[in-house]
């Protein structure tokens, strides 16, 4: 029953890949599901285990992106050689910049609640 599901789990308990047969799905369900935590992996494997009687095709453990931060782990894992520092250093720079690009982003939509709508047809 390898077949009727896949899923991706990812370094935070997450998931980085689902994948299933349409005649798997039941929205309630998926609603259900406790997204954008650590529980996600363990309520999708449970589920398809539960409707398939079988465990779903899981994938290699992958590293999630989902932050600067997570970035910053990952990028300082390869910090051995004088290249590779000078890189860090360089992609930091970066990291910095955008990270203030964010939060004056997140300021701006959320303190600035002018907006407007699309003009009217006719």
């Amino acid at each position: 029953m390898h077949d009727e599901a896949t899923v991706g789990k990812d370094n935070h308990s997450g998931v980085y890949l689902l994948g299933f047969k349409r005649t798997s799905y039941s929205r309630p369900q998926f609603l259900s599901f406790k997204w954008s935590t650590s529980q996600l992996f363990k309520n999708v494997v449970q589920y398809f285990t539960a409707i398939h009687h079988a465990v779903p095709n899981i994938l290699k453990v992958r590293i999630d992106l989902n932050h600067h931060k997570d970035f910053k782990k990952v990028v300082g894992a390869f910090s051995t050689s004088l290249f590779i520092k000078l890189l860090i250093i360089i992609l930091l720079e970066f990291i910095s910049y955008f990270e203030g690009v964010e939060r004056l982003i997140i300021f701006f939509f959320t303190f600035h609640k002018t907006y407007r709508g699309p003009p009217q047809l006719g």
